[in-house]
């Protein structure tokens, strides 16, 4: 707020709303297989959660968020974070519901982390905001959303670096072809 004299403009929260369309792609990307086909039934009940947890979001958060909004451009930019979130919401449990237990984890978990940590952030921000009216400058808030980048960035790790422990070193086989002659 102070490199911008008060309310900065609306072009800044660009980045914030391509953040919500990154992890929103990044979720299904993660936990789910290259091959993987819809299952109908899974997205079904994922979409019946998602459906009920929508409603609530948009009778008890953003619809009061947008009616102490002034012109259609605040109302947009009010109601983008609680509409971004849900997307992520969707996405999350789409994907949860679809996802077969017994593959691997690691970084599905860790994006799944940041992303819950990021909407229980957003969820207090907006909760915050309707009881108060306003939430300050700095608040613990801010501690939820860098707290969020912690697991994207060990996702993106977990995902991209490959480390084999036996890399470079000869198999058991090998071992046993090589030294079988030798006593």
């Amino acid at each position: 707020y102070s490199a911008f004299g008060g309310e900065p403009p609306a072009w800044v929260e660009i980045p914030y709303y391509l953040g919500y369309l990154a992890i929103a792609a990044a979720i299904p990307l993660v936990g789910l297989p290259k091959d993987a086909r819809p299952d109908w039934q899974s997205l079904l009940d994922g979409g019946a959660v998602f459906v009920v947890v929508a409603s609530l979001g948009w009778r008890f958060i953003i619809t009061p968020l947008m009616n102490g909004s002034e012109g259609l451009l605040e109302a947009v930019l009010v109601a983008g974070y609680p509409v971004a979130d849900l997307a992520v919401l969707a996405m999350l449990l789409g994907t949860l519901y679809q996802r077969d237990v017994r593959a691997g984890s690691g970084p599905f978990l860790l994006l799944a982390t940041a992303a819950c940590v990021w909407l229980a952030t957003d969820l207090g921000f907006a909760l915050w905001s309707l009881n108060a009216g306003s939430v300050p400058a700095s608040s613990l808030l801010d501690l939820g959303w860098l707290m969020a980048t912690w697991p994207q960035g060990e996702a993106i790790e977990a995902g991209t670096v490959s480390v084999k422990p036996w890399d470079g070193f000869p198999t058991a086989d090998e071992l046993v072809d090589r030294y079988a002659g030798q006593t």
